[in-house]
């Protein structure tokens, strides 16, 4: 083998190596501290003949375990990628771009370079397939989600919101046609059906009782609560109450069935949803940018003192849980989360037990973070079988039968622009458990 072919061979071991090691959130930081002492060495000559794929997985790897934040590798890569940036796919600008900003390193020219292509491309996105453009416009969404996580603004973000993403939208309204699906049959097997707190031409909030999942496709509930395992699909629900419409949205996988984001399965709340591709695509920009806010009440177990006025953690998949979707608080790498948090009151249950009712507000939406960042913090919500130990769990279950969660408020703009707000007070079965607790004097 030439000596070129040696190099090219070892650099697609060493980025193979790094991304599989990363993909199964093992962080041997031995082996992670040798791969980018390889990729350094020789002014780090392995990444001159980088593919943009390789440049991608490499900086995706390295910030999903949380190494090389010191920046030297990192810089690098953005010196290799920028003059790549017309080679590299939807995807990959979208990894390189969240690995930038979940490193913390400082990327400003390689994210300008970034916008200034995103504005040039989006001009020719219509000429491209159904499919690439729906792709097109969740990874650009990712990337604007991205720079607003380390405070970088382009006019990409205004653009996109403005024009970009509603031109994709109402250009997907035109050319995709379909029928919808027959609901359910057994729709309704539950004591408690969805309600529309709000329901405009193209978007919609519904109310989600206990026990409805919210079924968007690749994120769905693995293990359901005892509880709750005689549960619903709300999308039956939306495709049974718009039935005779021509709304292909609703069983468009791609788009997550019109659902914006989700909800726990034993939890309640409020749910947004769009009836057109317009609406999704919309919203979505909303939701990258931080323009739609999304409310809880929620019970934790102790006293949660009053001036903590924030969970901030990083969250990801909890690889050892192999027989569920949970979640886990990671020391280094993975998704960050935060969650702001307002205390209303000290209360206790049964035999004196301490608990705090809490209002939070989500700044990202990561899977079960509330749970699981409460837990972390010592303070674990009501009736949690996930996050909870069993002899925990069933104590609550005797007198609150599930997760005290409420989503109670949302938060976005209408077709027109306008802030719309949506509310939902507290469900039957939650009132009731109040009656359990007695206010702290």
């Amino acid at each position: 083998m030439s000596q070129l072919g040696c190099v090219a061979s070892c650099r697609y071991l060493e980025v193979n190596s790094a991304w599989a090691f990363a993909t199964l959130r093992e962080v041997d930081g031995q082996l992670f501290r040798a791969l980018e002492e390889r990729c350094l060495s020789g002014s780090g000559c392995l990444l001159v003949d980088a593919t943009p794929q390789q440049l991608a997985n490499l900086t995706w790897a390295f910030a999903t375990v949380g190494h090389g934040s010191e920046g030297e590798l990192f810089e690098l890569v953005a010196r290799e990628a920028r003059p790549k940036l017309g080679d590299f796919s939807m995807q990959g600008i979208a990894n390189l771009v969240w690995a930038f900003a979940t490193a913390g390193v400082d990327a400003t020219e390689l994210f300008q370079a970034v916008g200034d292509k995103l504005m040039s491309d989006g001009g020719r996105l219509l000429d491209r397939s159904p499919d690439a453009q729906i792709a097109f416009g969740v990874d650009l969404t990712a990337v604007l989600q991205s720079f607003r996580a380390r405070g970088f603004t382009h006019p990409v973000m205004h653009w996109a919101q403005t024009e970009g993403l509603r031109q994709l939208g109402q250009h997907l309204d035109l050319t995709i046609v379909g029928s919808l699906s027959p609901a359910p049959r057994s729709l309704g097997t539950l004591p408690d059906m969805p309600e529309f707190v709000f329901n405009d031409e193209d978007r919609c909030v519904v109310l989600k009782p206990p026990g409805w999942q919210v079924d968007t496709e690749g994120d769905e509930e693995d293990f359901i609560e005892e509880a709750h395992s005689a549960r619903e699909m709300l999308s039956g629900f939306m495709i049974s109450t718009f039935s005779g419409m021509q709304l292909p949205i609703l069983t468009d996988r791609r788009c997550k069935k019109g659902f914006l984001h989700r909800l726990d399965v034993p939890s309640s709340g409020l749910i947004l949803a769009a009836k057109t591709y317009d609406a999704y695509f919309d919203l979505l920009g909303q939701l990258a940018c931080g323009n739609i806010s999304r409310d809880y009440v929620v019970m934790l177990h102790g006293f949660l003192a009053a001036s903590r006025g924030i969970f901030q953690v990083s969250l990801d998949k909890d690889v050892g849980a192999t027989w569920s979707a949970k979640s886990a608080v990671l020391e280094s790498g993975g998704k960050a989360s935060s969650t702001r948090l307002r205390v209303g009151g000290y209360v206790f249950a049964q035999q004196h037990q301490p608990l705090t009712i809490v209002a939070m507000r989500i700044d990202s939406g990561r899977r079960h973070q509330i749970r699981v960042q409460s837990a972390y913090a010592g303070h674990p919500t009501v009736t949690d079988r996930r996050y909870t130990v069993e002899l925990v769990y069933d104590a609550d279950a005797r007198w609150c039968k599930r997760n005290f969660l409420h989503r109670f408020s949302l938060a976005f703009c209408d077709s027109e622009g306008a802030h719309q707000s949506a509310r939902a007070a507290l469900p039957t079965d939650l009132r009731e458990v109040m009656w359990h607790v007695t206010p702290k004097e």
